[in-house]
């Protein structure tokens, strides 16, 4: 197995610090996209995570589907993250190492090629990985080329958390059994790299730790993007 960016999306939570600490006691890095609104209810935790090397990136401020807000409205739910996610790094007292942004459902908008020019002039670049494995046609065309951050495993754990879903996954041992399949299938290779999509849900708490030793029991290595 190749190395992975853990990637965390949604958070964070009311479990965000328990996720924290299961991470560093197994030595597991991991960025974190997080929601502005929840950032400002949660400052002290983040501040903590930061200073224990944690990346906190940007995933909009109220975590709404682009494609049905103007640009003035896209634009305004970047910025106000991005300033919020700086001001943490001060109050950290750490420099902020790099600036992501992944769009709330993997949705561009309407104008993505606007939002493109605004993220880049605002100093986002896109998640790059070496080597990727882009097991599903839709990543291939993609090929991580814009300045935000995509990814190339869906863990799925959402699932159990959005009802009405139309995926073949209702439980811990569906998700937990798809993953096996998938990494021993040919789609996901030995020495392959991967951009790894999981989420801060409380609905989802009792999986994430399952899912991180899975992964390591895999011999995935885990690492931050520089």
């Amino acid at each position: 197995m190749g190395f992975a960016y853990l990637t965390i999306d949604d958070g964070p939570s009311e479990d965000f610090e328990r996720k924290i600490e299961l991470l560093r006691a197994r030595g597991v890095p991991a960025v974190f996209f997080c929601v502005g609104e929840q950032l400002e209810r949660r400052s002290a935790s983040v501040v903590n995570a930061i200073r224990d090397g944690f990346l906190i990136a940007n995933h909009s401020y109220s975590h709404p589907a682009f494609s049905q807000l103007s640009i003035a409205e896209a634009t305004r739910e970047i910025a106000a993250t991005d300033s919020i996610i700086e001001q943490l790094y001060r109050s950290a007292d750490r420099p902020r190492p790099m600036k992501l942004f992944r769009f709330p459902y993997g949705d561009r908008g309407r104008s993505a090629d606007v939002l493109k020019h605004e993220l880049r002039e605002m100093g986002y670049v896109g998640l790059r990985i070496p080597s990727p494995r882009l097991p599903f046609p839709f990543v291939r065309s993609l090929r991580f080329r814009g300045p935000d951050s995509w990814w190339t495993f869906d863990l799925r754990d959402w699932c159990l958390a959005r009802p009405g879903h139309t995926h073949a996954i209702h439980s811990t041992g569906d998700v937990m059994d798809r993953l096996d399949r998938e990494i021993t299938q040919a789609r996901w290779r030995i020495g392959s790299n991967h951009v790894l999509l999981m989420h801060d849900h409380v609905e989802t708490s009792g999986l994430f730790a399952p899912l991180v030793d899975r992964l390591l029991q895999y011999g995935v290595v885990f690492r931050l993007p520089s």
